[in-house]
């Protein structure tokens, strides 16, 4: 991809949400109206158990299902293991750590970031087992390319090419109580965000915004906010620091009066936040979710 060429950056394919333990993670996200896949088990042993939204992207909480096969696959230089492993030990077992972009080519993006010093020393790629869209059995299989910024340890992204992978647009497993649509925004922080403007351009594959400091994604939106600016816009304090982190993700929702009546019966603590052009809930960090959300109401004209 050639940044300068491009008017819109690459399109989010999905976000990694480390956890410590799937059931608890099951409970927050079902809590608030999500529905939640069963559980997948990569051949790395991490498993995951998705939440998938009708604009094709998806939610992955994902913990660790057996310590030893994980341990031996970080010892083999397994990049995601790598890079999962690390966001655990800085950071800890909930929380925000990569983003993956949709590609066509991981090879073609692995050679551009080896050549703009962001490229892992190797591609991952692995196989699992799936369903069809018709629920019969299948192969997945996928190719990824990391970008790391060895000055960011708590954040990272790569491409992920896809292969035998069924698109799960308006598939009942997209369809949400919450009436959730997708994710349609992510806001990093950092207490210098400019300093960081290079490698975001590379994974973002777009220049930033020239008056706002922000990127037009593919299928969303990126913004990176220092944390003083973060909890002003948010209501909630975000951790210090100028390494990159990822701390909020933008839902779409098709009305808010669902959410509303879940986070009102369930004790959740949250904000609503409006004004003449938009209607926001902003539910803070937890555990089993450990990053601020953030749905927007888009019946709001």
């Amino acid at each position: 991809m050639t940044i300068m060429a491009e008017l819109k950056g690459r399109s989010i394919d999905h976000l990694v949400l480390p956890v410590a333990s799937l059931d608890i993670a099951r409970k927050r996200y079902e809590a608030l109206g999500f529905q939640v896949a069963p559980i997948g088990l990569h051949p790395f042993c991490t498993e995951n158990a998705c939440s998938w939204f009708d604009n094709e992207t998806y939610l992955e909480p994902l913990a660790i299902k057996d310590y030893e096969v994980y341990q031996a696959s970080f010892d083999k230089g397994i990049p995601f293991v790598r890079q999962d492993q690390q966001y655990r030990e800085l950071v800890g077992d909930d929380g925000f750590s990569i983003i993956a972009f949709s590609t066509n080519d991981a090879e073609r993006d692995y050679d551009h970031f080896v050549k703009t010093s962001y490229g892992y020393e190797r591609l991952f790629e692995f196989s699992r087992p799936g369903k069809t869209k018709d629920g019969d059995d299948c192969t997945y299989s996928f190719k990824g390319a990391f970008a790391i910024d060895k000055a960011n340890e708590r954040f990272s992204a790569f491409t992920l090419e896809r292969y035998n992978v069924p698109s799960l647009k308006d598939a009942p497993i997209s369809k949400h109580p919450n009436k959730a649509m997708g994710v349609t925004g992510i806001t990093l922080i950092a207490d210098n965000p400019i300093e960081h403007e290079a490698y975001l351009n590379e994974i973002c594959g777009v220049l930033a915004d020239e008056t706002e400091f922000q990127y037009q994604l593919g299928n969303a939106q990126l913004a990176v906010l220092t944390p003083q600016a973060f909890e002003a816009h948010y209501g909630y304090a975000a951790p210090q620091g100028n390494e990159l982190k990822a701390y909020c993700v933008e839902i779409a929702v098709n009305g808010l009066d669902v959410l509303l009546r879940l986070a009102k019966q369930n004790g959740n603590d949250y904000k609503r936040i409006e004004t003449t052009s938009v209607t926001k809930l902003i539910i803070p960090p937890c555990e089993g979710q450990g990053f601020v959300l953030s749905f927007t109401d888009v019946t709001k004209k």
